[in-house]
């Protein structure tokens, strides 16, 4: 649980860093950026969470 727990800290450090750094750069937020990363992130979550109930 604490392996998952700093993943999603790391993760939401990121998600802030590119909102701060395309705010500062184009004065706007890139929601393509974020969607995919989001997206990409739910999708590590599924596949963590169907490997830890296969394990079971």
């Amino acid at each position: 649980m604490k392996e998952l727990k700093t993943f999603l800290s790391g993760i939401a450090g990121v998600l802030i860093a590119i909102i701060v750094v395309s705010i500062i750069r184009d004065g706007e937020i890139n929601w393509d950026t974020i969607g995919i990363l989001i997206g990409l992130i739910l999708l590590i979550l599924l596949i963590r969470l169907g490997l830890s109930l296969y394990k079971n």
